[in-house]
């Protein structure tokens, strides 16, 4: 399967680092989708980690058009290569343990992928308010996620964990202002917000 002209929904997050560190490997992943196609960018948020223990998330969303058309393996191969730039290294990680960068694919248009290394859509963002929330931002409460039959809004109404908006961006230009955080909690998200740091 190949495609141009289908946007590629892809979440970004990480919890290593000052926030400034985090945002910086953000911009970069998101200037090195726009050299190669169209980016759209959510707002940044935060949450707390699934590990108990572990500092809170930054995460992110891009909704990115690739200009030629892309294989499923050879995006995720490059959005891995991505990762290890940014010092990622899995073969150390414990399951939803601390990143320097994750980068994920959500969903691809339509396509339903399911091999060893790629499922799409992601089996596990229904779930999550920190994929759920950046991806309202890009496609709208009445988006219906794929394999669900269920729109945004309602999905976010029940999932976890709590996250707070920030006031952060993310851009393509490695240089710009950064902005204090919210304490806002999300729409939808449970009772309570995460940390502001």
């Amino acid at each position: 399967m190949t495609s141009a002209g289908a946007a590629v929904l892809i979440g970004l997050g990480a919890n290593r680092g000052t926030d400034d560190e985090q945002l910086a490997r953000f911009d970069d992943a998101v200037a090195r989708l726009a050299a190669r196609g169209a980016v759209r960018c959510s707002a940044v948020y935060r949450s707390a980690a699934l590990s108990a223990g572990d500092p809170d998330f930054l995460n992110a969303a891009v909704a990115w058009t690739p200009a030629t058309p892309w294989s499923p393996h050879a995006l995720l191969d490059w959005l891995h290569a991505i990762e290890v730039a940014h010092g990622r290294d899995r073969r150390y990680e414990h399951r939803w343990g601390p990143r320097t960068l994750d980068l994920d694919v959500l969903a691809w248009g339509d396509h339903r992928l399911v091999w060893p290394r790629l499922v799409i859509p992601h089996p596990r963002a229904h779930e999550r308010s920190f994929v759920l929330a950046p991806l309202r931002d890009l496609v709208g409460d009445a988006w219906i996620v794929p394999g669900t039959g269920a729109t945004l809004a309602a999905l976010a109404e029940r999932a976890g964990p709590p996250l707070t908006r920030t006031a952060y961006s993310v851009t393509a230009s490695p240089r710009h202002q950064r902005r204090t955080c919210s304490i806002e909690p999300v729409r939808g998200s449970p009772a309570g917000s995460a940390s502001s740091k």
